[in-house]
């Protein structure tokens, strides 16, 4: 049983790998978002994508091998998680446990950060955009335009200083 309870281990400690390389990916896309580089940022996606699929793999395999050692421990709760079956099975194993655990704290706190950011560069990018749509179109209280066709000189000005 202590193979399986190792299994576990690795598998968690390539999830904490895995978190990792997601948190740098956020951090390279906040950049290329700033830099207006979409095209990367696009392919940074991609990677995002790849990486959550390859947890979700992860994540069914360590289920079922905590189902499987719940099994043969007899423990019959659906509930149960790694830190209990280690806590009271495998206590030998649990400063391993927790430092994961702790590592894994640390990603998620910053991931968390960095995806803060990247909400604020895409709100605002979207408010830019709508500000300028709204100056050249007519749900603007002024547009830029105004139904000749002719440049609306106050918005123009107005427009220019945003840029």
């Amino acid at each position: 049983m202590i193979d399986i309870i190792n299994k576990i281990l690795d598998i968690i400690y390539k999830e904490y790998e895995i978190y990792t390389e997601i948190y740098f990916n956020e951090q390279d896309k906040c950049f290329l978002l700033f830099i207006n580089d979409l095209e990367h940022f696009n392919l940074l996606n991609e990677n995002t994508k790849k990486f959550i699929n390859k947890i979700n793999t992860l994540e069914k395999e360590k289920d079922e091998l905590i189902k499987k050692i719940s099994n043969e421990l007899n423990i019959l709760d659906k509930k149960i998680d790694i830190y209990f079956i280690i806590k009271n099975y495998f206590p030998e194993k649990l400063d391993e446990f927790e430092s994961l655990r702790s590592k894994f704290a640390i990603v998620l706190k910053n991931s968390k950060i960095v995806n803060n950011k990247l909400i604020i560069l895409l709100n605002s990018g979207a408010s830019f955009i709508k500000a300028v749509y709204d100056s050249i179109t007519e749900n603007s209280n002024s547009p830029m335009y105004n139904k000749n066709g002719n440049i609306n000189k106050v918005e123009y000005n107005r427009f220019q200083r945003i840029l």
